[in-house]
């Protein structure tokens, strides 16, 4: 794999060897870690939020007084 940036104008050929292709993909490897560990932040803080509110979280259309024909029809397409 070859990584471009040309605004910086570093070129890698993709060489496992290659300090600047090591230190590249290390960078964003952590700004993707990163990244990840911020949305499931996100998403956690915001079911804690919505669950605090009261709000009903899952599938509108499957209410707790349907879940049985909704198992039982789940049941029957198999």
């Amino acid at each position: 794999m070859d990584i471009h940036i040309i605004k910086q104008g570093i070129r890698t050929n993709g060489e496992k060897s290659d300090s600047t292709t090591k230190i590249l993909f290390n960078a964003f490897g952590m700004a993707a870690e990163l990244e990840r560990e911020l949305i499931s932040q996100r998403t956690k803080a915001a079911l804690v939020a919505r669950k605090a509110q009261r709000i009903k979280l899952g599938n509108p259309n499957l209410a707790i007084d349907n879940a049985a024909e909704f198992r039982r029809q789940k049941t029957l397409q198999k």
